[in-house]
Order: structure tokens, then sequence, then C-alpha cells
């Protein structure tokens, strides 16, 4: 049981005992934020955000400060909050973020990094173009009708299957680029220090299909293996090579060609059929600029390329569709069968982004201001972090459990994250380590392999402040 309660303390305290002085140059107003000794220190307007348990202001404040002359105000609490920025969040999320070691390798070796997007809904702000997504309500019969939202789109980068966030990128919905946010997350991955003793791969689905991307993580000395549109679909990077299907339709080819901008290598692919030509609108720095604008360009000693490689593959799957996945991978690392499993791996980062939106509350805002949403949704990111570090300790306790059972039982994240606010909070002394390891495994969950549904994507609306259960 010390194991859990150094675990929890150790990651609380790292937050909530945080020094002003550690992230001084992040405040707003650094020679005067947080230098009196106030009601409310800055771990105490962290643990607030920490705790979000989606209800309202004044009851997230009764629940990490109790009744009573203790307890800020709810004016007072926004105004000590308005101090923090971006920044600060980020320095935050850093720290806590040091704190994680203990990743589940695949194979025993590649630590596997999931990369994806996903809106979550803010206060709404008709006057803010920058967040503002015109949905179509389908409640309505007439299209015409429209709903407009305000919406952050979240890049975030999970290692899977554990589930920690370990980096982000936050956009406004009218401007979310997610190769571009993908691109500046391979970057930091690449130079952090915490990963320089793993072999990372970097696994992303369709909308992340890019040559640039893949060439990125290349230059970059990072593994990728990319879902792209499948090969017989006529449309995205495999499209061309349909014709080296087996019998089985089944595809594992190394692609050597040279990538460039010079147009008539498209018109003229018999004489260049080691070449691809690459869209304009497409910006890729590694390709060089085509001179083909130049009289004579057409000879072979004046096209620019980039020489690039990589491993094609194509599987089917139960249902008689096919896979296809880009990867620069050699068959010595990983063998044709194994990156069905590789890949199955990536859809852990959509069982976290679902835990965060809402077990975490992460759509449960308590600001108007979007800086501060953005503030909640970062810690939401942190305290999941926490919640991960326990679910795996705990998850011997789960093993044991399955092994006098018919089926596989896991800790149930939901009863976790609400058991862990309970106990962090300090309100209830009658909390302890050893009653919130009997509290989750009355809650086990059976995992019942090779069950399969159809995917029912609902649009949560942002809930108003007043209905909110206080």
């Amino acid at each position: 049981m010390s194991n859990y309660k150094k675990c929890i303390e150790s990651e609380i305290n790292s937050i909530c005992s945080i020094s002003p002085e550690l992230i001084r140059d992040t405040f707003t107003s650094p020679a005067r934020d947080f230098t009196r000794n106030r009601k409310q220190s800055l771990g105490d307007v962290l643990k607030v955000g920490l705790l979000n348990a989606g209800t309202c202001i004044n009851e997230q404040l009764r629940f990490c400060h109790g009744i009573g002359d203790d307890r800020p105000s709810a004016s007072a609490y926004i105004q000590q909050r308005d101090k923090l920025t971006q920044d600060s969040y980020r320095r935050i999320f850093e720290i806590q973020c040091r704190h994680i070691s203990n990743f589940t390798l695949f194979r025993k070796q590649y630590l596997v990094i999931a990369i994806d997007g996903s809106d979550v809904n803010i206060h709404p702000n008709p006057d803010d173009e920058s967040t503002i997504c015109r949905t179509y309500n389908k409640r309505y019969e007439e299209r015409e009708k429209v709903m407009p939202v305000n919406q952050l789109h979240l890049n975030a980068a999970v290692c899977v299957p554990d589930g920690f966030f370990i980096d982000y990128e936050i956009q406004d919905w009218a401007y979310k680029d997610e190769r571009k946010a993908c691109a500046e997350m391979m970057n930091r991955i690449a130079a952090s220090d915490r990963y320089k003793g793993y072999m990372v791969i970097i696994t992303c689905d369709r909308g992340y299909e890019s040559f640039y991307l893949m060439m990125l993580a290349d230059s970059l000395g990072l593994k990728y293996c990319f879902r792209v549109h499948d090969a017989g679909s006529g449309v995205g990077i495999a499209s061309r090579y349909m014709g080296l299907c087996d019998d089985k339709g089944c595809i594992d080819a190394v692609i050597d060609k040279k990538y460039t901008y010079c147009c008539f290598v498209e018109k003229e692919k018999d004489k260049y059929p080691d070449y691809v030509l690459c869209h304009r609108e497409n910006y890729n720095p590694f390709i060089p600029p085509s001179p083909n604008s130049q009289h004579g360009s057409r000879r072979a000693g004046l096209i620019s390329f980039y020489p690039f490689s990589f491993r094609l593959i194509r599987f089917p799957l139960g249902n008689g569709d096919f896979e296809t996945l880009v990867n620069n991978l050699s068959n010595d690392e990983l063998g044709f069968t194994e990156f069905k499993a590789l890949y199955h791996m990536r859809w852990g980062i959509e069982t976290s982004f679902r835990q965060l939106k809402y077990d975490d509350c992460a759509s449960f805002m308590h600001s108007r201001k979007k800086n501060v949403a953005i503030g909640e949704m970062i810690l939401s990111m942190v305290f999941h972090n926490i919640c991960t570090m326990v679910l795996m300790l705990l998850a011997e306790k789960a093993h044991q459990y399955s092994a006098h059972h018919a089926l596989l039982y896991r800790i149930s994240y939901s009863d976790l994250a609400s058991t862990l606010r309970l106990f962090i909070s300090g309100r209830s002394p009658t909390i302890t380590i050893d009653k919130i390891v009997r509290e989750l495994l009355i809650t086990l969950q059976p995992v019942r392999n090779g069950r399969s549904f159809i995917r029912v994507i609902v649009n949560h609306p942002f809930v108003p402040f007043i209905y909110r259960a206080a």
C-alpha cells in the first residue's frame, strides 16, 4: 500500500506545493503576482483546477477548502487564477511529465506514441470568429438551420497503451492545422532527453497522411507508422501501388522514389518512372524548389528532387476490408504480421480523449475566457496522468483477481478519478489508501475480448454554468 500512497502524495505535492519562483517569469505580472501571503497560494489555485468535477466554482471551492471562513469567494479565486498564463500551465504540465517513467513498451523495446486531435466545446461566444464552428443541428430537418458553437482543437501526443499525455498543442478551431501541430510535437519529442533511451514509434491516423510528416519523422531519427487511405481507394499515397498486391490482396514492399515539384515528370511518366510529383499547395520544406519555369529544364540534370524510401504494408481485416500503413520499420525490426497489433495500440489515444473530456471533466470549463479554458484543459491532462500512474500501480491487483475468474478484469477509470478527487481534497479524513484499493476492487469491470460495436459519435454541447449541480 505504501507504493500507492507514495505515488499519489508525491504527484499531488509536485503540483500543489510548487514554488511560484519556478514559474514566476510566466505570470501576468511577474513582479507582483503571488508575492504576498494570501488565503490562496499558487498551489491552492492549481488544486481547485486539478480536481475539477464538472460542478460550479462555489462547489469546487467547498470541495477543496471546506465550509467556513477559510473558503475563498469565487471572485477572489478568479482574481488569483487570472494571474496564470498559458505559459504557466505549460510549465506545470512539463514538471508533472518529468515524473512519468514506467512506460509499457511494445515488444519490450518500442515506445509507441499516438498523435491525434479532438474538438472541445467552450463557452459560446458568437463574436469570437477564431473559435466559432457552425454545425448542422440534427434536431431540424432543414439543413439551412445551423447551430453555432465555439470550439478549441486539442492536439495531443499520448503514450499507448498506458494513456499518458506527454505533449499537446491547442489551436483555435478556425485555424486548426493537425499536421503542423504533429510536426511541432515530433520535434519536441525528438529533442527531449526523456525519450533518449527509447526507440520511439509515432503512430497516426489517416488525417495525418503526408509525405512531409513521414520525411520529418525519418530525419529526426523517429520510427513512424501512419495509416493512409487504402491502396484500392484511388486516392492518397498508396493508390499508385495497387499493382504490388499479391493474390490475397496484401502488400509488403519498400518504395524508393524521388520526390519533386517538377511537373513534367507526371506528363512523361514513362521517361521518369522513379519520380513522384508532389502538389505545391502542400508545402514540403524537404523537397527543393522546382526549376521547371526555366527554359531547357527537362534535362535530367536540372530536375530537383528529394530521395526518400518507406515501407508499404497492406493487410486484411476481419470484416473483409483492408488496412494500409506506411512506416520506416525494416522486416528485421517488425514482421508483417505484427503491424496489425502495432496499429491497434493507436486506439488508446481515443480512450484517453474520452476519459479526459468526461471523466476528468475537461469539457466542463469554469470561465468565459478562452485562455482560462485552455488552462483548465491542461490541468485536466495533469490529473489524467496522475490517475493513470495510480491505475498502473493497481493493475497488479486486478490481475490477481482475474487469475481466479474466467474473464479478465480491469480497474474502472471513472471510479478511480472520482475516488482520487475525494482523497486528494482532504475533506474526508476517513478515506485511506486501503479503502481506496478496496473500493476500486469492488468496481472492477470485466474485459470481454472479441466484442465489436458500431462507433456512435454524439456531439456533446457546452453545459451552461447555471445548469451545473451546485
